[in-house]
């Protein structure tokens, strides 16, 4: 589960003893111009421009994403309200119309399967009957 520690009361002279004792545990850390000098001397400036590069086209393209997922939220919005006018307009279901996008996606499928695989003694795959499910009703 989730647990948390409780700390009692310190006075600022022992919070500071304290944290010499866990600086002089840990090392303190070096500053940014020594790291530097540390990473130089095993790793070429070729490789450190490199990162660097990878580094800033990931951070675009991070910004990118947040900028578009707002965009695209709306196009999902506009997307399922043309689609409901279009279901009222014509009076068609939703049930109707989503095996309709089905059998399209299906043959979509197919004709780009028979573009893709070129067939030996055998034909191409044809058009498959889809119908909906059908109810077992269990006698006892």
């Amino acid at each position: 589960g989730w647990k948390y520690a409780e700390y009692k009361d310190n006075c600022i002279e022992q919070f500071e003893k304290e944290k010499l004792t866990k600086t002089r545990e840990i090392g303190v850390a070096p500053s940014p111009d020594i790291r530097e000098k540390l990473l130089r001397e095993v790793v070429s400036d070729v490789e450190i421009q490199k990162a660097l590069a990878d580094v800033e086209q990931t951070r675009r393209n991070r910004n990118e994403t947040r900028a578009s997922e707002d965009l695209q939220k709306l196009e999902e919005i506009a997307e399922a309200a043309k689609r409901k006018f279009k279901r009222f307009v014509k009076g068609k279901r939703k049930e109707d119309e989503e095996r309709e996008l089905w059998e399209a996606a299906h043959k979509t499928a197919l004709e780009k399967a028979t573009k893709e695989i070129v067939y030996e003694d055998a034909p191409p795959p044809t058009m498959v009957k889809m119908s909906a499910p059908t109810e077992e009703k269990s006698t006892s």
